[in-house]
């Protein structure tokens, strides 16, 4: 089984076996960035393993599994402080046979695993509209904090960068959450499937996060796009009220909390998953009929972006986000408790309670 490799039709590369796209060492584990071919199937966390070194090894079992986009990413326990290693010298193991390994120019040039607590990495990019996208970073210090579309002068060292060659200019920042055009249509082929990543005063960032254009039919004729749509052309949300949380580790409590406020009138949950090793995946499927869905969050201490990257993926749907964390539970005010059913029923009052 094979497959092109994303946004790269020029070059017309094929992949037909999975690799390792990227390592990130975190403090207690190591995060495998693993691409497989289209429709390949993704073993289970019981047939990997991590394997760390060459003439000298460590091999660690994978402590998790999540799979989005044609990538999977793959947690394993570091090895020993005192134990070198490199990028090139780390594998993952099938079944302990087969090896997924790193691949040539498709692959960074980096010899060490990018630190988590060191480096400036950017990790995810959400391309919602047809005219801008946002770039999530950490590590950027002294960004200016604004929240609608910035001053050229404040922004002018911050820019994105396509495909290590285009770039256009950051337009909005805020808690290193980034935002800024798309490139025009006649670029977009060329970049498409390729790293997006940020140039901040003249220094390249290391990236984790890939590009993928709108289709031609969305994308702009240029650079600066078209404005977006006013609120008064956009269609009416689906839901009322909608939650969003950052959960690790809270499978026992989270069946409690979803349905406490689901009958207050939550209508939508969106759970953002931290490295959970419990059975959290199980709970969440016997709450199908609440509305919840889990999104794989591996960045740590990254709450205020995942609650951003959750705000823009729900923007469409929901009037009313609520943010707790599940031991938080929301305790109304008398007019709410006298009205239940306004909650769902459309009223502005008790969402205003929120």
């Amino acid at each position: 089984m094979s497959s092109q490799l994303p946004g790269n039709p020029s070059r017309g590369v094929v992949i037909n076996e999975p690799f390792i796209e990227d390592i990130v060492a975190f403090h207690r584990e190591v995060l495998f960035l693993v691409r497989f071919p289209e429709e390949a199937p993704i073993p289970s966390k019981e047939r990997l393993a991590c394997q760390y070194g060459g003439y000298q090894q460590f091999v660690a079992k994978a402590l998790r599994v999540e799979f989005e986009n044609g990538r999977a990413a793959i947690s394993c326990q570091p090895p020993p402080k005192e134990f070198q290693w490199g990028v090139n010298s780390a594998v993952i193991t099938v079944d302990k046979a087969r090896k997924i390994i790193r691949k040539g120019m498709l692959t960074p040039s980096y010899q060490k695993p990018l630190k988590w607590t060191l480096t400036e990495i950017v990790y995810d990019v959400l391309d919602l509209t047809h005219t801008d996208i946002t770039v999530f970073a950490k590590g950027i210090r002294n960004v200016p904090e604004v929240q609608e579309v910035a001053s050229a002068e404040s922004l002018k060292d911050f820019h994105c960068i396509f495909g290590g060659f285009y770039e256009t200019p950051v337009i909005a920042a805020a808690q290193e959450v980034f935002r800024c055009k798309h490139p025009p249509g006649s670029i977009a082929s060329h970049v498409s499937g390729k790293k997006i990543t940020l140039k901040v005063r003249g220094r390249i960032i290391p990236s984790l996060a890939f590009y993928h254009a709108p289709k031609s039919s969305q994308m702009p004729a240029a650079a600066t796009g078209d404005p977006l749509p006013s609120s008064s052309t956009q269609l009416e949300k689906q839901y009322k009220i909608c939650s969003c949380t950052m959960i690790q580790n809270g499978a026992k409590f989270l069946r409690e909390w979803v349905l406490y406020h689901s009958h207050l009138g939550v209508e939508r949950f969106f759970l953002y998953d931290n490295n959970s090793d419990d059975e959290l995946e199980e709970v969440v499927a016997t709450l199908s009929s609440f509305n919840v869905t889990r999104q794989a969050w591996p960045w740590v201490k990254t709450q205020e972006a995942g609650f951003s990257h959750c705000a823009l993926q729900a923007q469409s749907q929901c009037t009313w986000m609520l943010y707790t964390d599940i031991d938080e539970f929301l305790f109304p005010g008398d007019s709410f408790r006298q009205s239940p059913s306004s909650a769902v029923s459309g009223s502005s009052s008790p969402s205003s309670t929120l």
